[in-house]
Order: structure tokens, then sequence, then C-alpha cells
């Protein structure tokens, strides 16, 4: 699959800066796909603004376009506990 972009880019010191001011990471780890979109947007609506979908939630990558075209526009959706070179890219 191709490489996941970022709706607007953002070099690394903005990206980190954004985090470092929200101050809060919120990490989504479920079994079940159908369960991210969900949480992504209650986080959202309670102010959440940096959000992590791990990559053990199955089809992780497959979900995150529609999570971060769900979400406000402000807030930053990425994925972590990357387990291999191929996800890493």
């Amino acid at each position: 699959p191709a490489p996941l972009r970022l709706h607007r880019p953002m070099n690394r010191a903005d990206l980190v800066a954004r985090i470092q001011d929200h101050g809060i990471i919120a990490i989504i780890r479920t079994s079940r796909t159908e369960d991210v979109l969900p949480a992504c947007q209650a986080l959202v609506a309670g102010g959440g603004r940096v959000l992590e979908v791990t990559l053990t939630v199955p089809g992780a990558l497959e979900v995150l376009p529609t999570v971060r075209s769900a979400c406000d526009g402000e807030s930053l959706v990425g994925v972590g506990t990357v387990l291999n070179v191929t996800n890493a890219r």
C-alpha cells in the first residue's frame, strides 16, 4: 500500500510542537476494527487533538483514512506500535 500522508504537510518541528502543546497522546488499541472510529470520535469530542491508532488493531492502516476524514481537521491522527519495516514505510 502507498504510504499514508498527513492531510496538510507538516514538518517535524511543527508536529512535535503540536504534540507538546496538547500534552496528551490518546492511544487507541482494540481487538475490533469497528471500535476505532467511534473511539476516535469520542476522544475528539472530548477535546483530544493527538490520536494514535496502534498497528495491533486489525486493519489499522485501512481504517486510518476514514478516521482522519471523520476528525475535525485539527486533530493529529497517526499510527504507533510499528512492528516491522513494512509498516514503518
